[in-house]
């Protein structure tokens, strides 16, 4: 008898043990070890200081003429007859992604800019800043040659995050596409972020949406874990399938409805 209030002991300390939160709280205890090692290299990534000059194109353009509907129509642009069926608009933008300082002098070529340049070799009939994310960064173009779809961009400085807001009018359709040229000492070329007509997903929504997707498992473990233990069996596992199954619904809305593009611009 002097060993019950021991065994009393042991089975409310088992009954504890056995609650779904403990359970919870080893799965997050797991997900943490495991995921050490990978957040160590992914934080250390981080900290490390290179060059990321990014290009991104507006994939929708703004149709200024569309001569096929008016082949009467004659054009002139700054005095010059154009040839082309369109006349349309289209916005690009250069910035830079990395935590290095870019300096006009680590363009890798010996007139100091990068080049855009028409896919369809469309010419450009004008180019325009269309916004900077400060002055200072001396954002300028060149285009002696856009005649042949070719513009040139150069600037002062960009540090992390400054952009550059370009406007092209060319003879093209808003399915033109633009490419950037050059070299950045430290990077060899020039990296272009897509950008589609629908909703984008960032790294930022991605990383919600796992913390989420987690957070949310756990709890219809849990609650699993408990139906399976009480009367009403049938009705809990339901319930936490039901739950589940949402879940994942909205993750999927999540990850295919973001809307923030992944630049540090607006396209006008």
């Amino acid at each position: 008898m002097e060993d019950t209030p021991n065994i009393a002991k042991s089975t409310r300390l088992r009954d504890k043990l056995d609650s779904p939160y403990w359970v919870i709280l080893g799965i997050v205890a797991s997900i943490t070890t495991l995921a050490g090692p990978f957040l160590t290299i992914y934080f250390y990534q981080l900290s490390l200081e290179f060059p990321d000059v990014r290009f991104a194109q507006n994939p929708v353009g703004t149709v200024v003429l569309d001569r096929e509907k008016t082949p009467e129509l004659n054009v002139n642009f700054n005095g010059k007859g154009i040839d082309g069926a369109h006349i349309t608009r289209t916005q690009v933008g250069i910035w830079n992604d990395g935590k290095r300082a870019i300096k006009a002098d680590e363009i890798l070529n010996d007139e100091k800019r990068i080049e855009i340049t028409s896919r369809e070799n469309a010419p450009m009939l004008d180019a325009a800043v269309a916004a900077v994310s400060r002055p200072e960064i001396g954002c300028s173009l060149d285009d002696v040659s856009i005649d042949s779809g070719r513009l040139f961009v150069s600037w002062k400085i960009l540090e992390q995050n400054d952009w550059c807001l370009i406007q092209l009018t060319h003879t093209g359709n808003t399915d033109t596409k633009f490419d950037p040229r050059g070299a950045i000492q430290g990077q060899p070329t020039i990296k272009t972020t897509q950008i589609s007509r629908g909703s984008i997903l960032t790294s930022q929504s991605l990383v919600g949406a796992i913390v989420v997707a987690l957070f949310g498992t756990l709890v219809c473990i849990g609650y699993l874990l408990r139906a399976l233990r009480s009367p009403n069996r049938k009705i809990g596992v339901v319930v936490a399938f039901i739950g589940g199954l949402l879940l994942c619904l909205a993750n999927v809305f999540f990850w295919f409805y973001e809307t923030i593009p992944e630049t540090p611009f607006r396209f006008g």
